[in-house]
């Protein structure tokens, strides 16, 4: 259950494609977005938020303020709808003691003491009820054990705390994704909160991952063999109300629509790609070609996408997808694909010589609006637009 950024992994990677749906009609069909089940976990709700900051944290204030504006945002009442997250409770704030860097970073183990102890020692201790969340916001140069500088490719995570189903979620500084560092910090906040709310133990809203992966849903494989949650399908997006980027999460109505899966919605008309099926077979040294098609819910300028492996099953295994080139067009200097929306292209991926009987690859088509603040996002859009596809050898 740790994510976010993912984006970084699922970002911008191999194989440029140029689409446009400029001639296109908009609204084209597509095969559906999945839609995600609650396997027992009760959420928490009326949700408590407990902010967490290290005393001497620059960002303290900011970060108390954004706790009390998710609590009662209308963010919360969109992404919440799903799940039965109703009015949330309160936003609380406690300060713990100072954190100092240390070239191990901080354990699982360690955070959770962190934690026990800020609560203990509070004048009012916030203890642990079966709605809380304990979000703690790492000071920086402080970091989660193997993520310094968010090498492993997430920004937090969350589990279960204490014994009554609460959960504690951490959150440390990545590389800005987005407009600034502060951003990337509430981004990351907002989706391990609701994960926390949605999936307490694991056993909540999401898509279980099953063995062999290609048995089930692509979309289930894309956290690295834990349940893939309401976040994590919606990585990359975000949305701003009242100050704060909040990130979008995933819901099942709107997915049922055919239109944008994560909410609140905006007001950008919405593009992406959709392969011809979940998974595909091929032998070890073959190439293994995989259709896809563009869509959009109305005629766009033209987008970008990419192909780029998210995950394996040996990270020793060089899996290599390249992007099909039909027509092309010189833009500012470079070679692109042109494709309208419907158009059609495909992506070969290179399955290594050698690669066993079980091998599989996790293959992200990330489409991107190309303008003026690429590679950052418009106001009205998110970067990146995910679909998933995967190849194995049976």
């Amino acid at each position: 259950m740790k994510g976010t950024p993912r984006a970084t992994s699922r970002g911008l990677g191999l194989g440029l494609l140029f689409l446009t749906a400029g001639c296109g009609k908009g609204a084209e069909a597509h095969r559906p977005f999945p839609q995600i089940v609650n396997s027992g976990d009760a959420a928490l709700s009326p949700l408590r938020v407990v902010t967490l900051v290290a005393a001497g944290d620059p960002d303290a204030a900011h970060l108390f303020a954004f706790g009390d504006a998710l609590v009662a945002s209308a963010w919360y009442k969109a992404v919440g709808a799903d799940y039965s997250l109703f009015a949330a409770g309160p936003s609380v704030h406690l300060t713990g003691e100072a954190l100092s860097p240390n070239a191990q970073g901080l354990s699982d183990a360690a955070i959770n003491a962190y934690i026990t102890t800020a609560i203990r020692a509070a004048p009012t201790p916030p203890t642990p009820d079966g709605h809380t969340v304990y979000l703690l916001y790492l000071p920086p140069s402080v970091a989660i054990a193997g993520n310094r500088n968010c090498v492993a490719g997430y920004g937090g995570f969350h589990e279960p705390y204490g014994q009554k189903g609460d959960n504690l979620a951490v959150v440390q500084r990545c590389p800005a994704e987005f407009e600034s560092e502060f951003d990337q910090i509430t981004i990351s906040a907002s989706h391990e909160i609701l994960e926390s709310a949605t999936d307490p133990g694991n056993q909540g809203w999401g898509l279980q991952p099953v063995t062999p992966p290609w048995k089930g849903s692509v979309w289930a494989s894309g956290d690295g063999g834990t349940t893939e949650e309401v976040g994590d399908l919606c990585e990359g997006t975000r949305v701003r109300e009242g100050g704060f980027y909040y990130q979008r999460i995933f819901s099942n109505t709107a997915a049922k629509k055919g239109d944008d899966p994560c909410v609140p919605a905006l007001t950008a008309p919405y593009y992406n790609l959709f392969s011809g099926q979940d998974w595909y077979s091929g032998k070890a040294g073959a190439s293994v070609s995989i259709p896809i098609t563009a869509w959009s819910t109305a005629v766009l300028p033209p987008w970008v996408i990419s192909a780029s492996i998210a995950n394996s099953s040996d990270s020793m295994l060089t899996f290599t997808p390249t992007v099909l080139r039909t027509s092309s067009t010189i833009i500012g200097g470079v070679n692109y694909n042109i494709i309208s929306s419907g158009g059609q292209a495909a992506v070969q991926v290179q399955i290594p010589a050698g690669a066993p009987h079980g091998a599989w690859a996790l293959i992200n088509l990330v489409s991107s609006r190309i303008d003026a603040t690429h590679p950052n996002p418009a106001a009205d859009d998110d970067d990146l637009h995910l679909w998933l596809t995967g190849v194995y050898v049976p």
